[in-house]
């Protein structure tokens, strides 16, 4: 059975969007993931590694690995800073 796809808003904070392939100055994205997919989905899409560096934030919190994603959902995704 084929999964329906679904779209996700993706929101990239930050410098996190200098990171990725071929984009510049990429700040959002729309993604479209299989429905029933989770936020590790979404870091593998990316080839983000799940560490403490990197974060995923949904309604104000982060995200688990195994949060599921629905359609139209917003999520940002943030790199860890350092300093002082």
């Amino acid at each position: 059975m084929i999964k329906q796809k679904m779209k996700i808003d993706v929101k990239f904070m930050g410098t996190f969007g200098l990171k990725q392939p071929g984009h510049r100055q990429l700040t959002t994205s729309v993604l479209k993931l299989p429905g029933g997919s989770c936020v590790k989905d979404l870091f593998d899409h990316y080839k983000i590694p799940m560490d403490r560096e990197y974060a995923a934030i949904i309604h104000g919190r982060v995200a688990k690995p195994d949060d599921t994603l629905s359609e139209g959902m917003v999520v940002s995704l943030f790199q860890a800073a350092y300093g002082g």
